[in-house]
């Protein structure tokens, strides 16, 4: 009897203790179960096809650049990929890389989600794209979405790539941390969210808005460097954004002697190694995406009050989201938000 009694206390005990993997587990197949649904939609519709550029003519240095980019990222993307792999082949197993790269890249669905209410960005629809699964995710209000061209072979080679920039942000932390040792974890957090911000700022203004094939066409000028042009980059942007890089870096440097991250705890009370490793991957992915939403939600509180947009956009930056040719205003002060119709 009192055998009994105690395997009935001890089982529960150890489900508590397996709780946390569990629960971001449970949040990271429920992100998985959502794009998939999400994908699936916008590939077997009519959204998914090339957006027609439009009639204005792309300069020749922004086709020069449009072909660089697109090799160069998808090159560095393989190689990143070939690296993980490799470390997996050796370790016989999924490495902690390997699944901090499958987490990064299940963040692509939600990069634009901070359109929900009204578009931001604009993307230059020379570069490969089928358009976009946006309008396919449940409850979307902003109108026209299935126009912005998300370029695979640039922003969903940077999602691939984020690995990268995670390791060589522990590498700098460790840097830190051994040359002062007294340095506090926050602190470390702040050392990778600034070291983000510049990376950020550099990649995006001069890799990517001048170039030709992005644009943050709503933003708060006053919050932004060069407001008013069509390089102005928002700050808040920055901010967010690194917080959500330095979080995800932190997430492999803040690790146990068991090399686990917090998202983990517990894994070891699931029998099946193949089970464990499952729920371990899926804990990583739940913990991104959980840092994604945030983000969104807190940029599309930014975009409520966006300044106009600047002028002179061509056609291929434009396509057809909103302004001339659509019964839609771009974003700015005074115009509302536009409401599915029923």
């Amino acid at each position: 009897m009192s055998a009994t009694l105690e395997s009935e206390s001890v089982a529960p005990a150890s489900q508590r203790r397996a709780g946390p993997v569990l629960w971001w587990a449970a949040l990271g197949a429920a992100a998985v179960l959502v794009q998939l649904y999400v994908y699936a939609g916008w590939v077997m519709s009519p959204d998914f096809r090339p957006v027609d550029p439009g009639p204005d003519p792309m300069p020749g240095v922004e086709k020069m650049w449009a072909v660089i980019l697109q090799v160069g990222f998808t090159t560095v993307t393989v190689l990143v990929i070939g690296w993980v792999v490799r470390n997996c082949i050796r370790q016989r197993s999924l490495t902690f890389d390997a699944k901090l790269m499958l987490a990064w890249w299940s963040m692509l669905w939600l990069d634009p989600a901070q359109f929900w209410l009204r578009p931001v960005n604009l993307y230059n629809s020379h570069y490969f794209n089928r358009g976009s699964w946006l309008p396919h995710i449940p409850g979307w209000i902003s109108p026209n979405m299935a126009n912005l061209p998300n370029p695979w072979f640039v922003e969903g080679a940077t999602y691939a790539m984020m690995i990268g920039g995670s390791v060589a942000t522990c590498a700098l932390l460790r840097l830190v941390k051994r040359r002062r040792p007294t340095t506090s974890n926050l602190a470390l957090f702040g050392v990778a969210c600034a070291a983000y911000m510049l990376a950020d700022f550099l990649l995006e203004e001069f890799v990517m808005i001048r170039t030709g094939w992005l644009s943050w066409s709503g933003t708060i000028r006053s919050l932004s460097l060069f407001g008013g042009t069509r390089y102005q980059f928002p700050l808040a942007e920055a901010l967010f954004f690194s917080a959500v890089c330095a979080a995800m870096a932190g997430l492999r440097f803040w690790r146990d002697d068991r090399g686990r991250a917090f998202v983990e705890r517990g894994v070891e009370r699931i029998a099946s190694r193949r089970l464990a490793g499952v729920a371990s991957t899926l804990a990583i992915v739940g913990f991104a995406q959980a840092l994604m939403i945030v983000y969104n939600v807190i940029m599309i509180g930014f975009s409520l009050y966006v300044d106009p947009i600047p002028s002179g956009y061509p056609s291929y930056m434009l396509n057809g989201i909103c302004g001339h040719g659509t019964p839609y205003q771009c974003p700015g002060p005074g115009v509302p938000i536009y409401l599915p119709h029923k």
